[in-house]
């Protein structure tokens, strides 16, 4: 607890034993969301999501559906609602891409495995 300290006819208060008040705790990190280059972010989720569900509400879409589907996105003015590493995929790269969340290789995903 501070102490009254005395000194030169002044009153000031000081803490024992020369002890400085504590710091201020550090800000809190920045909000911003850390981006890596192949995952979708969260404005581009909010972009697909709504485009995935509208094509298949149960989430079993179609390889080629879904690749459809991102093409779309990517065709959107301003091209944010893609990584900008898939927009320069060509369209079997792409099918590639979705393919990989084929877990059975029956040619259907669960888009919420994409998103």
């Amino acid at each position: 607890a501070p102490l009254l300290e005395i000194t030169s006819g002044a009153v000031q208060h000081g803490f024992p034993s020369n002890d400085l008040p504590p710091s201020p705790p550090p800000p809190p990190p920045d909000p911003r969301e850390v981006l890596e280059p192949l995952r979708l972010s969260t404005y581009q989720l909010s972009v697909l999501i709504p485009m995935l569900q509208g094509a298949a509400p149960s989430a079993i879409l179609s390889v080629e559906s879904c690749v459809s589907i991102l093409q779309q996105a990517a065709a959107l003015a301003g091209s944010r609602a893609l990584p900008h590493a898939w927009l320069s995929l060509l369209p079997s790269q792409l099918s590639s891409l979705v393919s990989l969340f084929d877990r059975h290789g029956c040619g259907f995903i669960d888009w919420r495995g994409v998103a």
